[in-house]
């Protein structure tokens, strides 16, 4: 290209020249530059979403990992709780002096009739035995008996309770009367 010609030409055609020369040259820029590392921060954007998405994903799921290990921790602090109510078959002994402990206490004269442990009823985890106590004594002895059955740690269904006064012929000091408690207890 003869650079004389361009000389020769008109100002308005210069500019005309050189302006489509500049944005022929941004037009490339714009092509092979901008273009593509435009199309590279958009991709990037999408995995940082992608892996932002994915960090929240991990962060909920470990935020209710920790709430169910503290759930877990309280439900086995109950189910130790749990454990305790039901009687063990091999502590039996353990259970009735237990019984006779908290007669003797509140000063009652106690008989406790229970089934052997063939005759009970047997679910798949525990087994239902019933219990009947017969006491004599003082009424509120007799009251307070019942409030030292209920402080127990093992779970006690009564299902009746009969009092019946003493007569003085029978040997009776006033204010004696006769507890009989029908109930269930449950054993592993």
């Amino acid at each position: 290209m003869d650079l004389n010609k361009l000389k020769n030409l008109s100002l308005k055609k210069r500019i005309s020249l050189n302006l489509s020369v500049f944005i022929f040259f941004i037009g490339l820029i714009l092509y092979y530059v901008v273009f593509p590392s435009m199309q590279d921060i958009l991709n990037i954007r999408d995995q940082i979403d992608a892996q932002r998405a994915d960090l929240e994903a991990k962060y909920q799921k470990s935020r209710s990992l920790k709430r169910l290990t503290s759930n877990l921790k309280k439900i086995e602090l109950q189910f130790d709780r749990l454990d305790q109510i039901f009687i063990n078959e091999n502590r039996a002994l353990e259970f009735i002096t237990t019984l006779e402990g908290v007669a003797n206490k509140n000063h009652l004269q106690e008989k406790i009739n229970m089934d052997s442990f063939d005759n009970v009823k047997s679910d798949k985890e525990f087994k239902r035995m019933p219990l009947k106590i017969l006491t004599d004594g003082n009424f509120m002895d007799q009251v307070h008996y019942l409030a030292g059955l209920e402080s127990l740690n093992y779970y006690i269904n009564i299902k009746s309770l009969e009092f019946t006064a003493i007569s003085r012929d029978a040997g009776g000091r006033p204010g004696d009367v006769e507890m009989v408690l029908t109930a269930e207890t449950y054993w592993k």
